[in-house]
């Protein structure tokens, strides 16, 4: 169980992940696997004119295999226009 996270930018810059956050560089992208979990309730909350994404889970060019989860009431806090998720945000996947 994956629950009742919060990522939080308090001065400056962005929130991401509440729940789980993961980034690899684009060119070495890694597997990443997330398999069989409960993932409740879980924030990211971005200082004020910054944006905030994947409150339940973010990713960032990776080999995703996201299976068999149960995601729900995750959410985001944010001021700014910008790519946002509350539940699960990926960018950039990773070819392959």
């Amino acid at each position: 169980v994956i629950a009742e996270n919060t990522s939080i930018a308090t001065n400056t810059g962005f929130a991401h992940g509440g729940g789980i956050g993961h980034s690899s560089d684009p060119d070495e992208a890694i597997m990443l696997i997330i398999h069989n979990n409960k993932i409740h309730h879980n924030s990211a909350q971005a200082a004020s004119g910054y944006y905030a994404s994947g409150g339940g889970i973010l990713t960032f060019a990776s080999h995703l295999s996201l299976t068999y989860n149960e995601i729900t009431e995750n959410s985001i806090i944010t001021t700014a226009n910008g790519p946002a998720a509350g539940g699960v945000q990926i960018f950039d996947p990773a070819g392959g």
